[in-house]
């Protein structure tokens, strides 16, 4: 059983794009693969279209499912980029929040999860949209924080993610999975808001530290 949920900062809920299948029940002694991939980065005009972030997505997905050496990473991007549902959904949150000055860039946590009686896999990465509105190095290297914490914070809480969801009696399909994802997204929500708190008023090359030390900061799945 496999779901793609797409995650955004300061989104609502989780985007389920499959229905309909149970899956296999786990226990706490299932181990979890955390797969971290490359980061999605796209640089674009002012005022992006969704169909433009949509094809440049779906081109990104294609070149690095095509360019990695793990077949996890390869198939999951594969399908990403094939899914143009999916693509719009990542796209169309980040173009109303462009639109409206309420971010002038986005990064956006996708989990693809796996379920299989021996192993739950997930296979992360972080869709950073950065459009030319005004500086935007310093902009890239904000998403490069929220990225960071992104990926370190899946690779630590995993474990702990799948315990507490089976505590709660969510131990198979739909349910394993949002519960995973929901702890993982809440404990990641408190670094990320520590974060934004440590980079006001720093420079450019700098955002990387204060994300590390937002981490350090958030005793949380050690």
């Amino acid at each position: 059983m496999r779901r793609v949920i797409v995650i955004g900062l300061g989104f609502v809920g989780a985007l389920w794009l499959a229905t309909g299948l149970l899956g296999p029940q786990v226990t706490a002694d299932t181990p979890v693969v955390v797969v971290a991939a490359d980061d999605v980065i796209l640089l674009l005009p002012v005022a992006p279209p969704v169909d433009r972030i949509v094809a440049d997505l779906g081109n990104a997905f294609r070149e690095l499912a095509a360019a990695s050496t793990d077949s996890r990473v390869a198939d999951s991007f594969g399908r990403i980029a094939a899914d143009t549902e999916l693509l719009e959904q990542v796209a169309t949150a980040p173009v109303e929040m462009f639109d409206t000055g309420q971010a002038a860039a986005t990064a956006t946590p996708v989990f693809d999860v796996d379920l299989a009686a021996d192993q739950v896999t997930v296979v992360m990465t972080t869709v950073e949209l950065i459009p030319a509105y005004g500086a935007t190095a310093i902009s890239r290297d904000h998403e490069d924080g929220h990225a960071l914490i992104n990926r370190i914070l899946t690779q630590r809480c995993a474990d702990d993610a799948l315990a507490a969801s089976l505590r709660t009696g969510r131990n198979s399909g739909e349910e394993l999975i949002g519960g995973i994802i929901d702890f993982i997204t809440s404990v990641a929500h408190t670094a990320h808001d520590r974060y934004h708190e440590y980079v006001t008023g720093v420079g450019l090359g700098q955002h990387t530290a204060q994300a590390w030390r937002a981490l350090a900061e958030t005793d949380l799945c050690r």
